[in-house]
């Protein structure tokens, strides 16, 4: 059922990055606190592991020449492409 959220917020990982960013800067221009903790590598993202069920992070990683930027979870790297196919 949350497919088609998961698939937009994995296509549009940088604009919702960006939009965050901007909002707490917003809110702390006006005088209050960030309402989420957004750092460089930060995602609305996460895997499961398969084989422990625990939750991995999706950290966005730097983009490329010529590329965009690829997420990581521990030491596996996945283009958003990879992550739309699961």
């Amino acid at each position: 059922m949350a497919a088609t959220v998961l698939r937009a917020a994995i296509e549009r990982a940088d604009e919702l990055h960006a939009a965050l960013v901007e909002r707490n800067r917003q809110l702390e221009a006006a005088g209050y606190h960030a309402q989420v903790a957004v750092g460089p590598q930060s995602s609305l993202l996460f895997l499961v592991d398969e084989r422990t069920g625990a939750r991995l992070a999706l950290k966005r990683l730097a983009p490329t020449a010529g590329a965009g930027g690829d997420l990581a979870a521990g030491r596996q790297s996945y283009s958003a492409a990879d992550l739309v196919g699961f």
